[in-house]
């Protein structure tokens, strides 16, 4: 999602953060899990944007994403 809008990528990461802590406060997450998944999806990450199939649709999506925002 992030990559799809970069220029909302602080706040969105900052909202992220905040609501996996949030899960870890009561009780639906093991801190451990929490960190496991921003591993998990660094390397995820990493992979895909290597992908050239993936960066043409993400290319699609950033263009479709800023037309939106501009209505």
């Amino acid at each position: 999602m992030v990559e799809g809008a970069r220029r909302d990528a602080r706040t969105t990461n900052r909202k992220a953060k905040e609501y996996a802590i949030n899960r870890v406060i009561c009780g639906r997450h093991w801190k451990s899990d929490i960190d496991a998944s921003l591993v998990e999806a660094t390397a995820m990450m990493s992979r895909l944007l290597s992908n050239a199939a993936f960066l043409e649709q993400l290319e699609k999506a950033r263009k479709e994403y800023a037309r939106l925002r501009k209505d």
